[in-house]
Order: C-alpha cells, then structure tokens, then sequence
C-alpha cells in the first residue's frame, strides 16, 4: 500500500491499525480529538524512525479513516505552498484595485499564475532531468531563456526542469 507517496508494508499495516485500537479506548473517555500515530518508516540506518501524532477533530475508528486523515495531512503542504506563491509571488496582498469586481477578475488570473509556479516547481524537484518542454512551449522556453542570459538566441536543445 501506498500512503502519501510512502510504500509500506502489511506488517506496518497491522502496527497502525493496533495504534488505532487501543487510541479509542483511551479516546472515548479521555480525549476530546482522536489520534492518529504515525512512523517515519524511511529513517536511516541506526536512527530510530520519527514517531509523530497527528491531532484530529475528525473520526477516525477504522484503519480507512486513518489512510484518509493522513491523506489530507499529505497535501497540506502543497496547499500551504500554494498559498504563500499567491500571497508572496503574485503579491495579491498589495492589490489596491478599488472594486470587488477588479479584485476577482485580478484573482483569478493570479490563481492560475500560482498554481504553474508551484506546479513548475514541483516537476523541477521531483524530475529535474527531465526537458521543459514538458512544461513550456517552445516560444515561452526560448524567451525565458533569452530574457535569463540577456541573449536573443536561444540555445538548440531546451533546458531541463
């Protein structure tokens, strides 16, 4: 099975769904939020893996739900990185457009904007041998390129991520 991009194995399966277990019993009579624990199982050799707890408002009684809830945590990240490209990169904050109308119109441009940045920026990391043209069309590669080295002549073969 795979859980936030992590394989994991039947046997760390069944620890979950133990912790899950005896969680409720202890849950339902002491603790307002359940509790979902959680190993780094890719540690290094000789390192004791992470042991984290994940705090929820929501249900958790069966190892599905578990799966779910740590899902969600997954791609919290990306939407907080999301986030920060449209408030820091497009800098929405400092629009001072006068109209709800203006601000949406504006906004909508921007969220498109942000999600390329942060998608580009993903591809870059994960594949970052990978050619842009992937990603860019040849006219939008060739003046990125031209507008970075400050030389109209792109080169022949496209750059990678």
């Amino acid at each position: 099975m795979v859980i936030c991009g992590k394989e994991i194995s039947t046997e760390e399966i069944e620890q979950i769904k133990k912790m899950i277990a005896e969680n409720q019993q202890i849950s339902r009579r002491q603790l307002s939020q359940q509790v979902s624990e959680r190993f780094n199982w890719r540690s290094p050799k000789g390192v004791e893996g992470l042991k984290w707890i994940l705090l929820t408002t929501c249900e958790v009684r069966r190892f599905e739900q578990a799966i779910e809830k740590l899902q969600w945590y997954c791609l919290r990240l990306g939407i907080e990185i999301y986030h920060r490209t449209l408030k820091s990169g497009c800098k929405i904050e400092q629009r001072q457009l006068g109209s709800a109308e203006r601000i949406e119109t504006c906004l909508a441009i921007d969220m498109v904007v942000a999600w390329r940045i942060y998608h580009l920026t993903k591809l870059g990391r994960e594949t970052p041998d990978v050619a842009c043209t992937v990603f860019f069309e040849d006219t939008e590669w060739k003046a990125l390129v031209a507008y970075k080295t400050q030389n109209p002549i792109p080169p022949e073969k496209p750059p990678t991520l």
